[in-house]
């Protein structure tokens, strides 16, 4: 008797179970849609429409170039007089040792050109 009250319960709690799966299938289904509420947006983030965060200004890059100043019409193997050095600033590195390289022309005196630049 006990091993039959134990499969009747158990059945019972299958059966429920089932009756509850369907029956509560169906008041899911005719029950209307409501829409749920809205969350907020995290305090961190942009809200207003066309707002974004303020970007880095780009760094800017110093070079120092050195060069040889040579007396023109000397030979390639000639010796120099002295160095002549500048330095410039730019957004990259190429641009900066081009804008040295122009002011070590404006530092050259007539008759000298400058040979063997380098970045220091």
């Amino acid at each position: 008797m006990g091993n039959m009250l134990r499969a009747s319960a158990a059945g019972v709690v299958v059966a429920g179970s089932l009756f509850v799966g369907v029956a509560g299938a169906s008041v899911a289904v005719a029950a209307p849609v409501q829409p749920g509420p809205v969350a907020a947006a995290p305090i961190g983030q942009p809200v207003l429409a066309g707002w974004a965060p303020m970007q880095e200004k780009p760094k800017m890059i110093t070079v120092t170039r050195q060069c040889d100043k040579v007396k023109n019409d000397t030979p390639g193997n000639g010796h120099s007089e002295e160095k002549v050095r500048a330095t410039a600033k730019a957004y990259n590195k190429k641009a900066a040792e081009a804008a040295a390289d122009k002011l070590i022309d404006q530092k050259m005196p007539k008759g000298y050109h400058k040979r063997h630049c380098r970045t220091t």
